[in-house]
């Protein structure tokens, strides 16, 4: 059994809590009918416990669940009563049960208001950081409404979890896509403990809650917002789809606040100022390929990158892992509408096949790329760009097809925000609401890397 991953069972660190009337999976295998109303879901501590442990555990939710859907987990103070709204953690000091790590009593609102509703262990494990992390991302997972993967009704035999109460098939249960080795949720899990969101885990969790406004612009979970006006600060906040966290982020072209068209910038452009809205600004801060990466987020979470090409064929564009490396970044030209990698050749499309591929950026017949209602769409054809077939495998070609708005055409641009002198948004903290952000020397860490949804 994966001893960050928890299950069913009484807890020793809880104070004696009912035996939980389920558990919870992720990505693929969920109950709908106790998905949380909102996208803000209040979160508590039933007990003290260190600023160090808790930091894990906000971290880790943050930058996994919170970052792919539509979803805010809000509070992460301490408790003001047993029966307060919300998800109450509590802080154990010693493992759960069947030397477990973690215990939730139940799925999704099960736990609403619950004195104990999720235990994490804050002392586990030989690695106790990496330890707490993966227990609070999978508990949290079922804090989302999803069961275990291995109780879905089509789960292989030869997956396990060594015990009746996590192997017993949840009668209540939707799947959402096919059975994920690599889910979080999942006890067959070849890494122990993880601390990503498999693609499956991504697509499930959409699925459910939906993805991040268009238009929202974010480091972590949480969205950048401004109340507007010249001068004005920006400031990460709890998503929530409000006019005033809506951006227009082009790359190459200035960051604008759609409310009230100014600009996000710097008036002097040096390190350590702070990002403000202003009316003019010779500092405008913008996804910027020509000096920093920008990525395409496909379904899944996954990027657009490169295939080894196959003998008489050129490259295709296919599924990869995200990342800074040539084969996955790539520069936007808004005004011919090309998307160019490092070297300078363009992302085209196959008359007959409709997959991408590259090729020389003179090409006779080009698309013309355009980002609109969370999709990349090539404006010759009008048609959108997804996986083929919806595909959250890695290596599955893309291709274009007719515009249909599902998850599988939704796409998400990743990079850094930088201004002409140079340096790159960034904040001090990024699961932090508040966090203001400055300028900084521009450096591959996750302070400094913004998506937005188009």
């Amino acid at each position: 059994m994966l001893s960050s991953l928890a299950g069913c069972g009484s807890g020793g660190g809880a104070p004696a809590p009912d035996e939980p009337t389920s558990t919870t999976t992720a990505p693929l295998f969920a109950n709908l009918a106790k998905r949380w109303p909102g996208p803000a879901i209040p979160v508590c501590w039933d007990v003290p416990s260190d600023a160090t442990s808790r930091g894990w555990v906000k971290d880790s939710v943050e930058r996994t669940w919170a970052q792919a859907a539509n979803i805010a987990f809000t509070g992460w103070l301490d408790c003001t009563s047993s029966n307060q709204p919300g998800v109450h953690v509590y802080p154990s000091n010693y493992t759960v049960g069947d030397n477990r790590t973690g215990l939730t009593l139940g799925v999704g609102t099960d736990v609403d208001g619950v004195y104990g509703g999720v235990t994490i262990d804050i002392q586990c494990g030989q690695d106790t950081e990496t330890c707490v992390r993966a227990t609070a991302i999978h508990e949290f997972g079922h804090v989302l409404g999803f069961y275990h993967e291995q109780q879905r009704p089509d789960t292989p035999s030869t997956c396990t979890a060594g015990n009746a109460a996590d192997d017993a098939q949840e009668p209540g249960g939707t799947t959402l896509g096919p059975w994920d080795i690599n889910s979080v949720m999942n006890y067959c899990n070849p890494n122990p403990s993880p601390l990503q969101l498999s693609p499956g885990d991504v697509f499930g969790v959409q699925s459910v809650y939906g993805r991040k406004p268009s238009g929202s612009l974010y480091i972590g979970g949480n969205c950048l917002d401004s109340f507007g006006g010249d001068n004005a600060a920006a400031y990460p906040f709890h998503c929530d789809g409000s006019s005033s966290q809506q951006w227009s982020a082009l790359p190459g072209s200035p960051v604008r606040h759609v409310a009230d068209s100014l600009t996000l910038g710097g008036y002097h452009g040096t390190v350590g100022e702070q990002v403000m809205l202003h009316a003019s600004t010779t500092q405008p801060v913008a996804f910027d390929g020509t000096f920093q990466w920008i990525n395409l987020v496909s379904n899944g979470g996954l990027c657009l990158g490169t295939a080894a090409a196959a003998f008489g064929r050129p490259p295709e564009i296919v599924n990869v892992e995200c990342g800074t490396v040539s084969d996955r970044t790539w520069i936007y030209d808004a005004s011919r509408g090309q998307l160019k990698n490092e070297n300078g050749v363009c992302m085209l499309v196959d008359a007959s096949t409709r997959r991408l591929f590259y090729g020389g950026c003179s090409a006779s017949s080009q698309p013309r790329w355009a980002f609109g209602l969370g999709m990349m769409i090539d404006l010759t054809t009008h048609e959108c760009v997804e996986a083929q077939g919806g595909s959250l495998a890695q290596g599955a070609p893309f291709v274009t097809a007719s515009c249909d708005y599902s998850l599988a055409q939704q796409m998400t641009l990743q990079g850094t925000l930088r201004t002409p002198s140079g340096f790159c948004l960034n904040v001090a903290t990024v699961d932090e609401v508040w966090s203001m952000p400055t300028l900084q020397w521009c450096a591959p860490q996750e302070t400094q890397l913004v998506r937005w949804v188009p």
